[in-house]
């Protein structure tokens, strides 16, 4: 027969139907996303190490109302952060880059909660003010008066669904150019102090470390 191709066989072991692979980002809402490197400070060794590089992404639940900050290692999408945004963080620059910045957290990274001391670092100076910008836009979200976590108001989720718009660029624009002044007056005065109890080094005019809160 010319249209017999050879023998034909059965498989052995049916192959299962297409599995649907949740992220748990599903119900949530991407209020900033962006790439970047992280660190976290090793209490014991008194030094920075390196925890991934990826997107990090500011995430808002859609029925709670919850703010998180994500972020997964590039290729093997390992968690590398994980951990709600309140209201009293501080989100602070680290002492001589404007592309960086560190801040406190209970992180869920390696599923048990544990503080942590946390920095980040982006390509540019622009999306490291972008950032700041997105993380105080959440937080002011949150402590918003008459908005409880579980029921945003009407502003809120409309910031979230139109992150592009006029009043928020020329916000973060502004966040921009404070950093930079503020970066280029430590820059001047050519002079730096390392923290003793976290070793991260700060700026002359800095009283206490911007990390710590260390005199």
């Amino acid at each position: 027969d010319d249209d017999d191709d050879g023998p034909h066989f059965e498989p052995v072991v049916p192959l299962p139907d297409k599995i649907e692979v949740k992220t748990g980002e599903e119900d949530e809402e991407e209020f900033f996303c962006n790439r970047a490197k992280l660190f976290r400070f090793d209490v014991e060794s008194k030094e920075w190490k390196e925890r991934g590089i990826g997107n990090v992404k500011i995430l808002r639940h859609k029925t709670s109302g919850k703010i998180r900050l994500l972020m997964r290692r590039e290729q093997v999408l390992k968690i590398c952060a994980n951990h709600y945004i309140s209201p009293d963080m501080k989100l602070t620059p680290n002492a001589g880059s404007d592309r960086s910045f560190v801040w406190h957290a209970l992180d869920y990274a390696d599923e048990l909660p544990k503080p942590e001391q946390l920095a980040i670092r982006f390509p540019t100076p622009e999306e490291a003010a972008l950032f700041k910008c997105k993380f105080e836009e959440a937080q002011s979200i949150l402590k918003a008066p008459g908005t409880n976590v579980a029921m945003a108001s009407n502003q809120a989720v409309r910031i979230v669904k139109e992150p592009t718009s006029h009043d928020n660029k020329d916000i973060c624009k502004s966040d921009a150019g404070n950093l930079n002044f503020e970066f280029q007056v430590a820059k001047k005065e050519g002079s730096w102090w390392h923290c003793n109890s976290c070793s991260l080094k700060n700026a002359s005019t800095a009283k206490k470390c911007v990390s710590c809160r260390n005199s």
